[in-house]
């Protein structure tokens, strides 16, 4: 009984120290996940690897180190949209608005069917207040949907701003 009792406090022991970093990191065990990142890292760099250290970062209210992450991560892929979009967010929230709009304009230039990351453009073009570009990027995103209530009133919002009346 006491054999059986070691191996299973065993294999509980090993399994968890084997959780993956993307299970530690949707179980919100950031700081395990951080350290095996770190090791991680040690053995083999890779983009994917410095985009999770970001995602951790965010999501400790580390807005710098989430940036500083996502560079690194840029330098094995540069032309990944997703990393792009992220940083593009986190520049954002650090207020560096035009190196936002820059990642949003790279991102949306890698992904050009990726009507999200467009939006996600013109809401930075707003937010610099150029909205004739805004209205540009909105009127773009608007003809692939025509439908989606946020897009629409981003798009209208330009209009006005850009005094624009034929909106058809």
């Amino acid at each position: 009984m006491k054999t059986i009792f070691s191996f299973l406090f065993f294999v509980v022991v090993v399994s968890v120290q084997a959780q993956p970093i993307d299970e530690l990191i949707l179980n919100k065990r950031f700081d395990k996940a951080l350290h095996r990142i770190e090791a991680a890292l040690q053995e083999e760099a890779s983009g994917d690897l410095y985009f999770k250290q970001a995602l951790v970062y965010k999501e400790l209210s580390k807005p710098l180190l989430a940036a500083k992450s996502l560079e690194k991560a840029l330098l094995y892929e540069p032309k990944n949209s997703n990393y792009l979009a992220e940083l593009g967010e986190n520049y954002s929230v650090l207020g560096n608005l035009y190196q936002s709009v820059e990642c949003f304009r790279q991102a949306s230039m890698f992904a050009p069917e990726n009507i999200g990351l467009k939006a996600r453009l013109g809401r930075a073009y707003l937010s610099i207040d150029d909205f004739k570009r805004a209205f540009t990027t909105f009127a773009s995103v608007r003809q692939v949907d025509s439908t989606n209530i946020y897009f629409n009133k981003q798009f209208a919002f330009a209009a006005f701003k850009t005094e624009q009346q034929n909106l058809s």
